[in-house]
């Protein structure tokens, strides 16, 4: 079939008005060559066409006709199915006629843009009259389907439009309201179906238009055509979309105009109709958005409408098949409140609480109640239904104006009372996000709401409301107010709610085996554990010895029931509950603790949960997987010591029967680079071992590249040669690259025993690679290389002057063979051939190598020292921030010459330079106080950059070793906390700067399957 867009323009809404011919015009050429490209199966067809006739469709002509037919999905493009296809000698009518009257057995599938030229044709040439009224109906329809689908399918939608072939999802609203206008033109009479779908291309443009007199045009439009249908259809399709569109109109018009349709709409016989999510998001939209400015008259109307709804809904023989179910808290008791009055749908509660809140629930709406009143209890349900469950956003707009004061000074009955403990309790559910600070104000606004509540509750109570009140009741009550309490951390109402709960006797337990009677408790004792706590006025450990002491015979039940919902709503009140309780526990509940603690960046409580041995290899591989993918999102540079072995033990353990699999392999990757720098890098490395020795092609190249130079920086040398020989069996490029990093670090670490063998192991993987080369050349041995190895340095280092890297390689090595003249000269050699900052790190190297030539300097070796860096600046060098610490290292050294005093000096020197001085520091302040006098030792300038690692870090550790020696232990504890703040900022300016980076990484992505 033909699937390109045609020429003609389907603008979306767009004007009220018919669109001039011009615009869906098109040429007779045009329509013959689009038919000409259309493809055939068979001949047979034709006859089968003919023999189709108009009333195969679906009769639109009745006036009274609402197709209920739901629209089936759309055919893919793939499945082949019986199809009838179209004659290339077939005319745009006749065209028309045979997908219009089209045969379920045969679907004639087409594309949107075929079809709108077809009738496009039939208007340029004047033959639409010989169109039945019933197909231009169809079209309608089709087109109308077309514009709302997928989102809202109607029981207006028509069946043929899951044969219609679009591209990108269309709104074709202004070519329906050409078919619209040609029905009339015709001098036909619109069905309901027409003037349905005109009223939505209507309110297509008031939804999608910002002109005043245009919406206006247009919603009077579709006024008129609702009043042609509402008196005959009950069905929400119909009433909905207008009474959103009146809604969203300004002006006090519109909106009286919303509330007359919806009284008439709740009065009408039709019960289905509040059972529609629209049509109650409406009355609660009317309630709140305006219920101030709404005449009385319409207040009655619509407080009428709902008892007049609600009693014969109450009585519907359809609802005793329900089956019952209890109450759980006090969203379910309100809810069961509210299914007196606008009934939502669901199971019935059990008799005593169903009597109980069906008795609060009408005689909130008694008509001798005043309007004010009753008023009132209707907009407290619909706010209780509006807020949707833990929506902090919605804290500062349901508690403003008029509700916060309707909350406060709601009537004294358990209907107001048990709805705002309701509202609060769906707004302040537990989670696991801290509250804003425009929370905490909104909560301390909340308790006088909870005070007045409580004084009206007691005062309904005491007038004998409370008497006949089930037990279970009593219970979800007080535990509202215990949540309460601790929301507002308001000691007196915790005091009082406990008081009354124990002088009421809603404590105590019938029987100790019921497991309905024993959760009602469990979730008493929760809240009352919850407010206690943040109310500070008990410990955990004595609340639980309490409970304990009373309810002995049921202690099993209860406390595995209060753990249970304690996992649901604060997992860090659950795990101190399963570190005094472990093995009373079920398992499957301390597993999908773990896992909520986990997914909420909880570590350091799990490793309690990894020593669990009920604990088992499936459950073990899930809290592995998600505690490795909550590393990777809270993107942390160190893990806590526990934490770290933990996730080292549970990857070797777990990965060594069978591997990840692979869409894990980035969470792996990263927990494998964490747990390195978290000074686990022997973990580390049997996990690696592990995973590799199971799957060969788990790990990236890059990774590997970058994981072993970690491995040697954290001196796992053998390791590092075990998975170095067994990666020459992966056969893939990264082992040349690879080799040559190993083997330089194990040189460099003194491994030489370990770099002789993994040179022999990766001999095929060699090439001509110069460090690697200098490193036999002195057998590996960079320690203490001998005399005769080191002539082969100096002789051969000519040859690769202008490979840095190789050039400082090659100084090390003539430094710890004694050979400073050779080295020396080989600096003399890089002038002109190596860049100035690679040649201050050569001089760096040769001055760090005689600062370090003796235990304790004195004056002789600090005047080598300053002759030998004079003798580098003759030849070229620039100082840098690590030359200034290497010299600083030789001055700390020299003991007899600087004393704590000039150390102190020394260090504010170094602060005034651009050094952190800690926290707190005014500007211009130095930690030690000392005055801005020349220090002893006049030192390079400091500029450039400065780096926590290279040198912030290595001169704190300096001047904190230097103090010490020198007795000075205030001062080096002074030192070491600059460090640690400083280090701090560090890490966590870092680790924000990661997270962002990070933060729209899909770590686990779906995968086809396999490991």
């Amino acid at each position: 079939m033909l699937r390109r867009c045609m020429s003609t323009v389907l603008t979306l809404g767009g004007s009220v008005n018919p669109p001039t011919r011009s615009t869906y015009s098109t040429s007779a050429s045009h329509s013959a060559a689009v038919l000409k490209k259309i493809t055939y199966a068979s001949r047979r067809t034709s006859a089968a066409r003919n023999s189709l006739a108009p009333q195969s469709l679906a009769s639109p002509e009745e006036p009274n006709h609402v197709n209920n037919t739901p629209r089936p999905e759309a055919v893919p493009s793939h499945i082949e199915l019986p199809c009838t296809h179209i004659h290339t000698s077939a005319t745009p009518l006749e065209s028309l006629r045979q997908f219009l009257s089209q045969s379920p057995n045969q679907p004639v599938h087409y594309d949107a843009s075929t079809l709108s030229t077809h009738f496009t044709s039939l208007v340029d040439s004047g033959q639409l009259g010989t169109l039945p009224h019933a197909h231009l109906s169809a079209l309608i329809s089709i087109f109308g389907t077309l514009s709302i689908y997928p989102t809202y399918p109607t029981s207006y939608s028509h069946p043929c439009a899951a044969n219609i072939r679009v591209g990108a999802r269309q709104k074709y609203w202004a070519f329906v309201s050409r078919l619209r206008s040609q029905v009339e033109s015709l001098g036909a009479e619109p069905t309901h179906s027409d003037r349905y779908w005109a009223m939505r291309s209507h309110i297509a443009v008031v939804a999608n238009t910002v002109d005043g007199t245009s919406r206006h045009d247009a919603m009077a439009c579709a006024c008129d055509e609702y009043a042609r249908i509402r008196e005959d259809t009950a069905h929400p399709d119909v009433h909905a979309p207008y009474l959103e569109a009146l809604l969203s109109m300004p002006g006090p018009a519109p909106f009286q105009m919303a509330v007359a349709a919806l009284c008439e709409v709740l009065g009408t016989d039709a019960t289905g109709l509040s059972q529609d999510r629209r049509m109650q998001a409406i009355l609660r939209c009317i309630v709140l958005q305006s219920g101030h400015a709404i005449a009385d008259e319409w207040k009655e109307a619509l407080l009428s409408a709902c008892v007049k709804l609600a009693r014969r809904q109450a009585e519907a023989p359809s609802q005793l098949g329900r089956e019952s179910s209890a109450a759980s808290d006090v969203d379910s008791l309100a809810d069961l409140m509210t299914d007196a009055t606008l009934l939502p749908a669901g199971p019935l509660p059990s008799p005593p609480t169903r009597a109980w809140a069906h008795a609060q629930a009408h005689a909130a709406f008694v008509p001798s109640i005043p309007l004010a009143q009753r008023w009132n209890s209707l907009v407290l349900l619909s706010l209780f239904h509006a807020v949707p469950t833990s929506d902090r956003a919605r804290l500062g707009s349901v508690l403003q104006g008029g509700n916060e004061r309707l909350l406060r000074e709601a009537a004294a009955t358990g209907w107001h009372v048990v709805l705002v403990l309701a509202i609060i309790n769906k707004l302040f559910r537990p989670s696991p996000t801290p509250c804003s600070r425009a929370d905490e104000a909104t909560i301390r606004s909340l308790e006088g709401v909870g005070k007045a509540l409580w004084t009206h509750w007691r005062a309904w109570a005491a007038s004998g409301g409370a008497q006949g009140i089930p037990v279970h009741v009593s219970r979800i009550v007080a535990a509202a107010f215990f949540r309460l309490a601790a929301i507002t951390e308001d000691v007196s109402l915790a005091a009082a709610t406990d008081r009354h709960s124990t002088s009421a006797g809603i404590w105590r337990i019938q029987a100790a085996r019921d497991a309905e009677e024993v959760k009602q408790i469990a979730d008493l004792a929760t809240e009352y554990i919850a407010a206690s706590l943040a109310c500070e006025t008990e410990s955990l450990d004595h609340l639980l010895a309490e409970l304990h002491v009373s309810y002995a015979s049921c202690w099993g039940l209860l406390i595995v029931q209060i753990y249970e919902n304690l996992c649901k709503r604060d997992a860090l009140l659950a795990g101190a509950i399963h570190e005094r309780y472990r093995t009373e526990l079920p398992m499957e509940s301390n597993h999908a603790l773990a896992l909520s603690l986990a997914q909420h960046g909880q570590l350091t409580m799990l490793p309690a949960f990894a020593r669990d041995d009920r604990i088992n290899a499936v459950q073990t591989r899930e809290l592995l997987t998600a505690v490795l993918l909550s590393i990777a999102e809270c993107q942390n540079t160190l893990l806590h010591p526990a934490v770290a072995a933990m996730v080292g033990t549970m990857m070797k353990q777990s990965y060594a029967s069978s591997p990840p699999l692979k869409q894990h392999r980035a969470i792996v990757q990263h927990g494998l680079t964490v747990l390195v720098s978290s000074h686990h890098a022997q973990s580390a490395a049997a996990a690696f071992e592990s995973i590799y020795l199971s799957s060969i092609a788990f790990f990236s190249s890059q990774f590997i590249l970058r994981f072993m130079p970690a491995l040697v920086k954290h001196r796992q040398h053998s390791a590092v040669a075990r998975i170095v020989e067994a990666l020459g069996r992966r056969g893939d490029r990264v082992m040349p690259p690879l080799r040559t990093v190993v083997l330089v670090g194990l040189t460099r670490g003194g491994a030489s025993t370990l770099a002789a063998r993994v040179d022999r192991a990766t001999m095929r993987w060699r090439r001509r690679d110069t460090m690697v080369r200098a490193a036999r050349a002195i057998r590996f041995r960079m320690g203490r290389p001998a005399v005769a190895t080191t002539l082969r340095i100096s002789s051969q280092a000519p040859g690769y002057i202008t490979d840095g890297p190789a050039v400082q390689f090659a100084m090390r090595i003539l430094l710890r063979g004694g050979r400073t003249a050779a080295a020396a000269k080989l600096f003399r050699q890089t002038d002109g051939q190596l860049a100035a900052p690679m040649r201050t790190s050569l001089g760096n190297v040769i001055i760090d190598r005689y600062a370090r030539s003796c235990a304790r300097a004195g004056a002789r070796q600090m005047r080598k020292v300053l002759s030998v860096y004079k003798f580098l600046v003759s030849h070229g060098l620039v100082s840098d921030r690590i030359t200034v610490n290497t010299l600083i290292k030789a001055i700390l050294r020299w003991r007899n010459a600087m004393d704590k005093g000039k150390l102190k000096v020394l260090f504010d020197h170094m602060v005034r330079h651009g050094y952190p001085g800690g926290a707190g520091l005014a500007k211009g302040d130095v930690p030690f106080g000392t005055s801005t006098a020349e220090p002893v030792f006049r030192l390079p300038t400091l500029d450039g950059g400065m780096t926590f690692e290279k040198h912030t870090r290595p001169l704190l550790k300096m001047f904190i070793k230097a103090f010490f020696v020198r007795g000075d232990v205030m001062a080096a504890k002074r030192v070491i906390q600059i460090l640690k703040e400083e280090e701090t900022a560090v890490m966590a300016k870092r680790d924000k700067k990661r997270r962002a980076k990070k933060a729209k990484k899909v770590w686990i992505r779906p995968s086809s399957g396999g490991s």
